[in-house]
């Protein structure tokens, strides 16, 4: 039964070359189609990005990792941010600390992140063995976006920590 697979297989590929060609160009093709899709619906919540935070937390952080323009994401991702660390904020009661390291929003959307950043970069690497190992022509821009949102998180996590110390500060005073 093996055998008759492998024969099977083998025959559609050395034989047949051009339907591992359809195959891979009708998947190429499907996740294209797919990209296009989510492109399209990150412009929508670029624009009107206080619409994230209606979003489960991962489909956010995905859908901000497809926004392809930086100037873009980064304004995004800060506004879809704030906006998480600010509903937190109102459900502590008045006058007790906010921790970044205890705080369920920052600890989900990092985690969301690191998962979503796992399986583009797992997908840039087979784009890449599948391209011979050469050069990419067109560069993995959710790989970069992810990346780059590694950062700003942690860049606007600890903006908004200061600010919150220093208002508590403030307060106590």
């Amino acid at each position: 039964m093996q055998l008759l697979f492998l024969t099977t297989i083998t025959y559609l590929l050395v034989a047949i070359p051009n339907f591992a060609d359809g195959f891979l160009s009708h998947t190429l093709c499907s996740q294209s189609i797919s990209t296009r899709r989510m492109q399209l619906k990150a412009s929508i919540y670029a624009e009107e990005p206080w619409k994230l935070s209606s979003l489960p937390g991962d489909e956010a952080i995905f859908i901000l990792s497809m926004i392809s323009e930086d100037d873009i994401r980064r304004t995004t991702v800060e506004s879809y941010l704030l906006d998480g660390l600010a509903r937190e904020r109102t459900l502590l009661p008045s006058g007790s600390p906010w921790d970044r390291e205890g705080s369920s929003f920052v600890r989900r959307s990092r985690e969301h992140l690191r998962l979503i950043g796992e399986v583009v970069q797992d997908d840039a690497w087979e784009i890449y063995v599948c391209a011979g190992c050469r050069p990419l022509e067109d560069k993995p821009r959710q790989l970069w976006a992810c990346v780059d949102m590694t950062v700003q998180f942690s860049r606007v996590f600890a903006k908004f920590d200061e600010e919150y110390q220093r208002e508590a500060q403030h307060a106590f005073q």
